[in-house]
């Protein structure tokens, strides 16, 4: 698996699923294919393309999936969401959660310190790699 810098949106999105599904992200992370993985992850790759606006292939990396597969989460959304109760269950559990997390408005300071900081480290790092 690639290493990737996470943004601290992201972040707050995976705790999100995290807690929200009772799935480690490593468990979505994996190549597992039992039920309550696969529910996290199709809400993970769904919600980073819907609520970040990521691209297909940045919410693959994430997930370590193909980006073919966040295709499929948001193709197969509607209807896992309409005729799969424990989909729905566990979306709206997420949802909530990521939202009352989100717009607590000492949390979005600390998102914004957070975001400062990881821009800094990013910063440094192609600097590194530019020998600048």
């Amino acid at each position: 698996m690639k290493e990737i810098i996470i943004t601290n949106e992201e972040k707050l999105l995976i705790y999100s699923v995290v807690k929200g599904s009772g799935v480690s992200m490593t468990l979505i992370q994996s190549k597992k294919r039992d039920r309550e993985i696969a529910i996290a992850r199709n809400i993970l790759g769904y919600l980073l393309r819907t609520k970040l606006k990521c691209k297909q292939q940045r919410a693959a990396d994430i997930i370590n999936t193909s980006h073919c597969s966040i295709v499929v989460y948001l193709k197969n959304w509607h209807d896992n969401y309409k005729y799969y109760p424990e989909y729905k269950k566990c979306y709206d559990k997420i949802l909530i959660l990521y939202e009352s997390n989100y717009y607590n408005i000492n949390l979005k300071m600390d998102l914004v310190r957070a975001q400062i900081t990881d821009i800094e480290k990013t910063l440094k790092k192609l600097k590194k790699e530019i020998h600048y």
